[in-house]
């Protein structure tokens, strides 16, 4: 979606200036991820790895219509004569109660990332392990990510990078865009895979790819924390992209 609705130089110029800039038609965005699956799934055909193209949809979410819609159309691309029937039928994990009854139900006293579990997942999160404290600590405050949801993730759910873990858990989705959650996330993907430099490269990918959404509203404050992110990552903790780091040597 990030392609489509990318803008570049003079479209920026337009809307500093108030000029009318066109977007893409919902269609158009549907047929970019209709696409984009069909190239996953003729990966998958091939044996190649696939990357979690997920769509994000829960039980009470109105993303639900959305990733019909996008369902159908990637139906409609490969030929399959079917209609998506999440409207009809619940979702693995999905129910009638509310998420606050789902999380009660699994935990007795539910923390507010166990409440957010429960929203995401419904009652899959009973999978979430929570062997000590520190599975219960806080990853992401924005989206309320648990340190056992993100380690659930990695270990039942495959995720092997941060934009995985975003697409599982919405981590690097809230309001600071993962500039808190994201470094936290790596070090678990640390823990798992053992890969610092991998980690460290992934990690300054995706928070280049997270600029990406706030470079065309970056003024005023947005861009003043956009330049603290950028000092504490790369100046502090030595994170920078591949094209800079080659440059450096």
């Amino acid at each position: 979606v990030r392609k489509i609705l990318a803008l570049d130089t003079d479209e920026l110029v337009k809307r500093a200036k108030g000029q009318l800039v066109l977007f893409p038609t919902l269609d158009e965005v549907y047929d970019y991820l209709a696409e984009e699956m069909v190239k996953e799934f003729a990966k998958a055909a091939k044996g190649k790895k696939v990357v979690n193209f997920i769509m994000p949809v829960g039980p009470t979410q109105p993303y639900r219509l959305m990733a019909e819609i996008a369902t159908d159309t990637v139906c409609r691309k490969l030929g399959i004569d079917r209609k998506c029937e999440t409207a009809d039928i619940p979702l693995p994990g999905s129910g009638e109660q509310s998420y606050e009854a789902v999380a009660q139900k699994i935990w007795e006293k539910p923390s507010m990332t166990q409440k957010a579990a429960a929203a995401r997942m419904g009652t899959s999160a009973s999978r979430i392990r929570t062997r000590n404290v520190l599975d219960d600590e806080t990853v992401c405050e924005c989206e309320e990510v648990s340190v056992g949801e993100v380690k659930d993730a990695i270990e039942r759910l495959q995720a092997t990078t941060l934009t995985d873990l975003r697409r599982r858990t919405r981590i690097g989705m809230g309001t600071c865009q993962g500039e808190f959650c994201a470094c936290r996330a790596a070090g678990l993907l640390v823990q798992a895979h053992g890969c610092v430099e991998k980690e460290r490269d992934d990690l300054a990918d995706f928070l280049q790819e997270r600029w990406k959404g706030n470079f065309p509203i970056g003024w005023g404050d947005t861009l003043r924390e956009a330049e603290y992110t950028q000092w504490v990552y790369k100046h502090v903790l030595g994170v920078q992209p591949k094209a800079e780091t080659s440059a450096s040597e």
